[in-house]
């Protein structure tokens, strides 16, 4: 008798993919990596900021800040309300706003002002007093002189007299239309810089003297405007390729178009606490805030759409989908695309297809993971620092998988486990 001839398979082998908080959040060995509402700090990823509804100014149409204030104007009759979130207060003005700062004579209280196409105001209680009959689209305060930008002139005013802008000790600068025009004046290290569409100036404007020098930085761009933010010790911008840094006499590419996403110009831009926020339309999630952290060379995204965005010391505000919202330290955001959720998403390459059966969480909170290739998925929830099985094996050469968490949490590293062999 002749046996039937059996077919012999080799026995698939056991292995596992380890990978620590700090390869997920430098993307290493992976193929694409978004990480949603965790900033990489002290060796784990944990909740970063939260969102809470601020239930004011609802109708504001922009953001601006200035050292102590956030305010937005919404158009009211024929001129438009300033709403100042600081303050809880609404003033009058008659024109549409482009820029706010904030100055202090000796001996008196800091006021507040904002220039329109046409003049420049000072507020005095609920309304905002016309004091000179210039107007930009720019406005800032170096060396105790107000200077203004509109098209290629830059303007400045008398020391400490914003008001005069037609004595012997006034004047403009005119720069070439090479450089386009100016989006955004930063005072910045005893010197303003002056950032044009494809252009920085970096003027040194001294209070009691008139001969101003001009240097232009080394740089070649497309400055996209809303961009410009002075965030403490480096101005942060953006072009097409990305996030740029102005150091002194330096711009330098910092963040090249960060997971291939696009900054979404006009939209506006804020720092707090050295921090850049920026609102950018990712390729996996949509609309979100991109957070530079210069000194930690690193970024993370929070799940928030921001159709405007100001920041200062007191904290970052943005308006989205006809409501206010102001960032919180840590937490879970009240508003969010993703249900509440708090989301990481990475891609792993792997040689060959191999099937993912599950593997283990480390860190502290309540967790969900679904890891998908092609049409194969399969989910399971589990808490921090526990092995998870998947309840059926997920087949690919190429693996996407989703960490949730609906509560504040933390994340050490991951450990998935898969076979290989016979498939």
């Amino acid at each position: 008798m002749i046996p039937d001839k059996k077919t012999v398979l080799p026995a698939d082998t056991r292995r596992v993919l380890s990978l620590t908080a700090g390869d997920i959040a430098a993307k290493k060995g992976m193929a694409g990596c978004l990480v949603l509402q965790y900033a990489y700090r002290d060796g784990m990823l944990e909740t970063a900021e939260g969102t809470d509804k601020v239930g004011f100014g609802s109708a504001v149409r922009y953001l601006y800040a200035t050292e102590e204030h956030i305010l937005g104007p919404a158009p009211s009759g024929e001129g438009y309300a300033v709403y100042d979130f600081t303050q809880q207060t609404v003033s009058e003005l008659e024109g549409n706003p482009h820029a706010f700062v904030q100055f202090r004579k000796q001996g008196a209280e800091s006021a507040l002002y904002t220039v329109t196409d046409s003049a420049l105001y000072r507020q005095s209680g609920s309304v905002w007093e016309k004091i000179a009959p210039v107007g930009g689209d720019a406005l800032a305060v170096c060396h105790e002189r107000f200077f203004l930008g509109k098209g290629n002139i830059l303007s400045y005013s008398e020391p400490l007299a914003p008001e005069t802008w037609t004595s012997g000790r006034t004047g403009n600068l005119e720069l070439s239309w090479e450089g386009g025009d100016i989006i955004a004046l930063i005072p910045f290290r005893d010197a303003l810089y002056v950032f044009r569409e494809r252009e920085i100036v970096k003027v040194t404007a001294p209070a009691w003297d008139a001969d101003f020098s001009a240097l232009r930085l080394d740089f070649e761009g497309n400055i996209l405007k809303g961009s410009v933010c002075s965030c403490g010790n480096y101005i942060a911008f953006c072009t097409p390729e990305g996030v740029w840094a102005v150091d002194a006499d330096r711009a330098e590419l910092v963040l090249p178009k960060p997971d291939g996403a696009f900054y979404l110009a006009s939209n506006g831009s804020a720092s707090c606490d050295g921090k850049y926020y920026a609102p950018f339309m990712t390729l996996q999630r949509g609309n979100c805030l991109l957070v530079y952290d210069r000194g930690a060379k690193s970024y993370h995204w929070v799940a928030a759409s921001a159709a405007c965005i100001a920041g200062n010391a007191s904290g970052v505000y943005f308006k989205s989908g006809g409501a206010n919202y102001k960032l919180t330290k840590q937490g879970l955001p009240c508003y969010s695309r993703l249900g509440g959720e708090i989301v990481f998403q990475m891609r792993i390459a792997q040689q060959g297809k191999v099937r993912l059966y599950g593997g283990r969480l480390y860190g502290s909170g309540d967790f969900r993971i679904s890891c998908r290739s092609g049409k194969e998925e399969a989910e399971i929830g589990g808490v921090g620092s526990s092995s998870f099985r998947l309840p059926h094996t997920v087949t690919g050469d190429l693996f996407e998988v989703e960490i949730a968490s609906s509560k504040i949490s933390r994340l050490y590293g991951l450990r998935l486990d898969y076979r290989e062999g016979r498939i």
